[in-house]
């Protein structure tokens, strides 16, 4: 389900402005959940705004809260079959030039998906960093797409909150919608042979800790030569 703006529950909805599920509703009365909707989930509450004129401002809290809900019931779940992580390519954030998944095929990843708006990427960004620093060794890398809109802004705020990821900015959205991110964060481990072996929603407790586990599935070996 699409979704907007806030955070209810951990997460954020993608909509790339909010959270709903450790996510933040767009209505904005704080975290529910540790997910924040997608900016298409407050498109939602919008047009039940203008064609509902008269629906009462704790009736469309409601429906965001019960959109948050639904967003947030597969938080932290890993991914139930080893399929490809689809391909893209997306301007570097933090350097110049671009990035291409494939081009890194042969190297266990971790992609995760934030926003500045959203507050329980904050704490998916900080897991991010402690996991390069303990797995880099082990060929880990691990990439942050930024869905902002305000390009400048998401660099910056990069700089000081995440100096040592590599990043790429998605304005459009377009990488999120391949990896059907519709509530923020979302953390995707891709194996070495770019397969994603887990995927997590929201950032709530617990969360790091089996992050890392995927992690060191892994890497718990070398990953081969690159065959294409």
């Amino acid at each position: 389900m699409p979704a907007t703006k806030g955070s209810v529950g951990g997460m954020a909805p993608s909509n790339r402005r909010g959270l709903v599920g450790g996510m933040a509703p767009s209505y904005g009365r704080g975290p529910v959940g540790g997910m924040v909707p997608s900016h298409r989930n407050r498109g939602i509450l919008a047009a039940l705004r203008r064609e509902s004129p008269r629906m009462r401002p704790g009736h469309v809290r409601a429906l965001a809260l019960m959109l948050a809900f639904a967003a947030s019931t597969a938080v932290a779940a890993p991914a139930p079959t080893l399929r490809k992580a689809p391909d893209f390519t997306a301007p570097r954030l933090d350097s110049a030039g671009s990035f291409t998944l494939s081009g890194h095929r042969g190297v266990p990843m971790v992609l995760d998906f934030w926003a500045t708006w959203c507050a329980p990427c904050w704490r998916a960004l900080d897991a991010a960093e402690r996991l390069q620093a303990s797995y880099e060794s082990k060929g880990l890398q691990v990439l942050g797409v930024n869905i902002d809109e305000d390009v400048e802004k998401a660099r910056e705020f990069a700089a000081r909150r995440a100096p040592t990821l590599a990043m790429v900015a998605d304005p459009k959205g377009h990488v999120a919608d391949m990896f059907d991110v519709h509530a923020m964060p979302v953390t995707v481990v891709l194996d070495c042979e770019g397969r994603i072996a887990a995927r997590f929603e929201g950032f709530r407790d617990g969360v790091e800790r089996q992050l890392e586990r995927a992690v060191a599935a892994v890497t718990a070996k070398p990953c081969e030569s690159r065959a294409d």
